[in-house]
Order: C-alpha cells, then structure tokens, then sequence
C-alpha cells in the first residue's frame, strides 16, 4: 500500500462512493480508509498531482500550464487548516477553468492511492479523434482502468450524465467518474464523488507499460526544464511503436542525451538525503521556476530517476519508486519528482553547474 509521510499540516477530503461503484479493484485497506477517513493533502501536493496531468490552452508549453496550474490553483485557496475551501474571488469562466484543474488534482491523488499505484502508472489518454472521451487510464498488473475527471462548483448531476457519455466511448475498459464539488463560499470544504463504472477488464503487456512510463516521464522532463530528455523519450517513443520487436529492441539502448551542448544551467541539490536536478535555459519557456514575495517554486527530477531514463533500462523504470512526503514547502511523488517551495536566499544557495 502507499505510504506517505506529511511533515506539517494536512487537510481532510471526504470521499463518498456511489453504491454501484465496483470496489474489488482497489487497494481493500485503502479503501477502506478512504471511505471511512477521506484523502489527506497539503495546498502544494494539490498543484504537484495537478500540474504533471492537466492540459491547459498552452499546448506547446509545459511551464507555462505548470504556471496556469499554480496561478489557478493557489489564490483561490481559504486559509484552512483542516480542509479545502475555495472563495468566489474570480470571475465566472475563470472559476470553471480553476474547478477543472483542482479536479485534476484531486483525482489524481484519490486513484494513485486506491489503486496503490506508483504515480508515473497515471496517464493522460491520447487524443485519438474521439469527441466523447475519457481522460486518465491507469496501468496496473497487466490490466487498464480509465477515469475522467470533472470539477464542479454547483450541482454534480450534470457532470454525472457527461461522464456515462464519455464512457460510452470505451466499451472494453473499466471506467470511473471522480467528480470534485467545490463550493466557492469560502466556508464549505470540498467533497468527491466516485460513480460507477462499466466492468470488463482489458488487457496490457509490458510494452504497453514501458511506452506509458515514458510519455510520462517525458512530462516531468519539460516540467524540469530538461528538453533534450524530453525529445529523446518522444523519439524513442515513436521507434518503439513503429518496431516489429517492440521495448526488446531498445532495452537498455542509452539515450546519450547530455552528449549536446545546451544553452542554460543546470542546478543540483540535496532534499531528504537525495539528489534532485533541474535545467534553466535562458531566453526558452522551458522548465519551471516560479517566484513570487515569498520566495521559488521549482519542479525537479531525482537524480536516479534521470540516469535510468538515459539508459533506458527498462527493469529498472518498471521497480522504481520513491517515498510520498507531503509538507508545506515541499511534495515529493514516488515517481521521484519534487515540488520545492523556499526561500529566495535558499534558492541562491543551491549548488550549480552551467553546461
């Protein structure tokens, strides 16, 4: 089951399940946990799981949907201690666009804990050509569950009869509907609603798995600020969908990625005892870093994370996993990427390297 360790305050969000919601699939001591206690988040864990998975109108720009993802997120939370409340200071379109994202993560966080499934395991759905689709599939002993997400700050019935349609889409796959209720009064902590699914189980091999981890992984690059990474898995990702053979042609075939010269710099630093790294390059909208008064906020990659990538050894990113550690200033995802919250004299003090 995964374990997570919070280091400062969390706040509860309640869970209900529709009868009809097949259970067996879960983790059964995690969802028992969740029907009877809810989910535990802190603010920036929130926009951590929101910001690898939601598409915002920046198509072409990861760090820019990061920085819509925080932008969106963070000044519409009620300073609370104990739940999620959400104020009505925007206007109307932009508070549905804000409900999306923190549906996002939400949904994210509830199926990474009760399918007790790495977080890399959760992927956006391809777009391919279907008006009524679904979101996220999730990967788990050789099997795919899809899920859509919808956030909602009046009545959920509508986004119920919208996700059926949605499902209809995908008649051989088990489909749930995590639907995130978010009063904007300020006062009234969020709820989730789990609806039900139609039962059948497809199936996945370790191909399928491999091609997922990395569209993922490809993700957390560009977030990281490591763009060359990103268009090397993008490439191997499509020689490995047009290879007779598949991962086995390519199983431990190094990407040679840093064998390039790079505009920027790149930062290296020690959390927990690990070692996590970004890239800034100048004058490009890549890689996240995003400054206020209070100080940065980067994304970052674990050190062992990125050389497993660059190999390309495929048993080794099939058994990677980190521990889950939510606190205040930071969220670190057992995927082994790290949300990082200080201080501008903090930030100055990160060793660097510039390439």
């Amino acid at each position: 089951m995964a374990s997570y360790k919070f280091t400062a305050n969390i706040k509860r969000v309640k869970v209900d399940f529709d009868s009809a919601v097949e259970s067996k699939h879960f983790n059964p001591n995690t969802y028992n946990r969740v029907k009877t206690n809810g989910i535990f988040l802190t603010d920036l864990s929130l926009v951590h799981y929101a910001s690898i998975h939601f598409q915002s109108r920046f198509e072409n720009s990861f760090p820019r949907r990061f920085r819509h993802t925080f932008d969106t997120i963070e000044p519409s939370i009620v300073k609370n201690k104990r739940a999620f409340c959400f104020d009505d200071c925007e206007e109307a379109e932009l508070q549905k666009s804000s409900s999306e994202v923190i549906g996002v993560g939400f949904s994210s966080h509830l199926m990474h804990d009760l399918f007790d499934v790495n977080v890399n395991r959760i992927n956006r759905i391809p777009n391919m050509g279907k008006k009524k689709r679904c979101d996220y599939e999730i990967l788990k002993n050789s099997v795919k569950y899809i899920y859509e997400s919808k956030g909602r700050k009046g009545s959920i019935n509508r986004a119920k009869k919208e996700i059926i349609n949605q499902k209809s889409s995908y008649p051989d796959c088990i489909k749930y509907g995590i639907i995130s209720h978010i009063p904007r009064d300020g006062v009234t902590p969020v709820e989730i609603y789990v609806v039900d699914p139609n039962i059948r189980l497809p199936k996945f091999n370790k191909n399928d798995e491999v091609v997922t981890l990395l569209r993922h992984y490809s993700r957390c690059a560009r977030l990281a600020g490591f763009y060359r990474l990103s268009e090397k898995l993008n490439e191997r990702i499509r020689k490995i969908l047009a290879s007779n053979i598949g991962i086995e042609e390519f199983n431990k075939k190094e990407l040679d990625y840093q064998n390039v010269i790079k505009h920027g710099y790149g930062r290296t630093f020690r959390y927990f005892g690990d070692q996590f790294e970004f890239f800034h390059a100048p004058n490009m909208d890549i890689g996240f870093k995003y400054e206020s008064e209070k100080g940065y906020c980067v994304f970052s990659m674990e050190k062992n994370i990125l050389e497993i990538l660059d190999e390309q050894d495929y048993d080794k990113l099939l058994n990677y996993r980190f521990d889950n550690i939510f606190s205040d200033r930071f969220s670190l995802l057992d995927n082994g990427t790290l949300l990082l919250n200080f201080s501008c004299s903090k930030y100055r003090e990160l060793s660097f390297n510039y390439l």
